[in-house]
């Protein structure tokens, strides 16, 4: 890399990648690591059109608890609501992308 003339841009692309890779790499796993797995649990459904009695019937859990599971994912997710918990969430890699269709 140090006989070519171009090696000081090269270098200088790669070390803003791995800077890329690296604030990518933080920030899902910042949201992952202070998600309890109850709370990565409750976030799966709620990209669905499932309410929180319903939610708890498949999980097999009171409704009080998946209510209190998802506002706690909301405070750590830094949203204010349900579908911003989910973009939130989606940005951090933690769910999957919206389905299309």
């Amino acid at each position: 890399m140090h006989r070519t003339p171009d090696s000081d841009v090269l270098a200088e692309l790669l070390a803003g990648a791995r800077a890329q890779a690296g604030a990518l790499l933080d920030s899902s796993v910042r949201g992952s690591r202070y998600l309890t797995t109850a709370e990565l649990r409750v976030l799966e459904f709620l990209p669905t059109h499932l309410s929180f009695p319903e939610i708890a019937a498949r999980l097999h859990v009171t409704t009080n608890t998946v209510r209190t599971q998802a506002h706690a994912t909301y405070r750590k997710l830094d949203a204010c609501s349900r579908s911003e918990a989910v973009d939130h969430a989606r940005a951090l890699g933690l769910l999957g992308a919206e389905p299309t269709g």
